[in-house]
């Protein structure tokens, strides 16, 4: 648009002028306030569209800050979990299944997760992998990876749950559940 003839034309683009043996890559000298009162406008548009863009992302934050400090502690059909803090990137919670339950087969697309077993035994599924965690183990849930913790105990199962990354509760994809939820 740094033009004000076409090629097929040798009127002015800005003010319809004819332009006789005018030089077509360059601004007809006229037209150049109108050239550039074309520009500031493109740009305050831009700019304004950036500050919309800006402010619904200010908003989604703002409603994400307000559902982090009414999700504390939040009862799940499986036990309940405590969201303990919440920093930028990342989150910590506890989690507590109830004897005899397990959370769904899940994967998460923005967050990966650390899982310590505070107290309890946990049958472990991560992937194609099985195995058994005790107090004081720990894993690395990648992001992506399908996941599952089981309590087949007759004590709670407690976990210390680090989230890493976006860390929201939709980012959740559920394979498999007890509850309904798939």
């Amino acid at each position: 648009m740094g033009e004000c003839v076409s090629k097929d034309s040798d009127f002015c683009y800005w003010c319809g002028e004819r332009l006789l043996g005018y030089h077509e890559e360059k601004i007809h000298s006229k037209c150049m306030p109108l050239y550039q009162a074309y520009l500031d406008k493109v740009k305050k548009e831009l700019k304004e569209e950036e500050i919309k863009r800006k402010e619904s992302i200010d908003k989604i934050e703002e409603i994400t800050t307000e559902n982090k400090e009414s999700e504390k502690l939040v009862i799940k059909p499986w036990g309940k979990y405590e969201t303990i803090y919440v920093g930028s990137g990342f989150k910590v919670k506890i989690l507590t299944i109830n004897p005899g339950q397990r959370i769904s087969l899940q994967r998460h697309c923005w967050r990966l997760e650390h899982w310590l077993i505070v107290e309890g035994c946990g049958h472990l599924t991560l992937d194609s992998d099985r195995g058994i965690l005790h107090t004081g183990n720990s894993v690395d849930i990648p992001i992506g990876a399908w996941h599952r913790m089981e309590n087949k105990q007759q004590t709670p199962l407690i976990i210390a749950e680090v989230q890493m990354g976006k860390c929201f509760e939709e980012d959740i994809e559920r394979k498999e559940d007890d509850y309904g939820r798939v």
